[in-house]
């Protein structure tokens, strides 16, 4: 990677950096905890990727961002945007999956996660919580089999046979059916008194 491709130029007292619009190989930039007022302006830079720009003075996303089509990650967490008319320039960014606005009075808005996700559908990542199906799927599927192990572990533990110790939901299963069962058969013997 040549060393125009990546800049780091966080924990300083940076206010503003121009010239950015004429690195055209530049694919990353950390300029987190400055004082930047607003995100440099990059120009139509096909190759940045990631801009971490976290923990600054930011307001608002100014509309040249959305020239960036192939920007994957952008940090904004901890900064000042306070509505979503100040960030609609990343509506139009088509390739970003994974944004961070925590900490700004934006992510307070009851509305921000749904207003977020039907503007931006790409996003797999929204401040830090990965929420796509795929990964979700995968997680139910882990937190299961993590339960079949803990299970298996605790009936060796025990002295039990295997599948001696039943799932919670089969347990709630079997104490529905059994409660039923005594209501039939209170019911029936009621029948059968009445009868008598």
């Amino acid at each position: 990677m040549s060393s125009n491709s990546i800049k780091l130029i966080s924990h300083n007292e940076i206010e503003r950096i121009d010239g950015l619009d004429k690195l055209k190989s530049l694919t990353k930039l950390s300029a987190s905890y400055n004082k930047f007022r607003q995100i440099p302006k990059f120009g139509e830079n096909e190759n940045m990727k990631e801009i971490k720009i976290n923990n600054n003075k930011i307001t608002f996303v100014h509309e040249s961002l959305s020239n960036l089509v192939n920007l994957q990650v952008l940090d904004l967490g901890n900064n000042l945007i306070t509505n979503f008319s100040q960030i609609e320039p990343l509506y139009k960014l088509k390739k970003l999956t994974n944004l961070n606005l925590k900490g700004n009075p934006i992510a307070n808005d009851p509305e921000y996660k749904k207003t977020i996700l039907e503007n931006i559908p790409e996003l797999r990542i929204l401040d830090g919580e990965r929420f796509d199906p795929k990964f979700l799927s995968r997680k139910e599927k882990r937190k299961v089999i993590d339960e079949i192990k803990d299970r298996e572990e605790k009936e060796k533990k025990l002295g039990l046979k295997p599948g001696a110790l039943k799932p919670p939901h089969l347990k709630k299963k079997r104490k529905i059916n059994n409660m039923k069962n005594q209501l039939k058969n209170k019911a029936e013997s009621l029948k059968k008194k009445q009868k008598d």
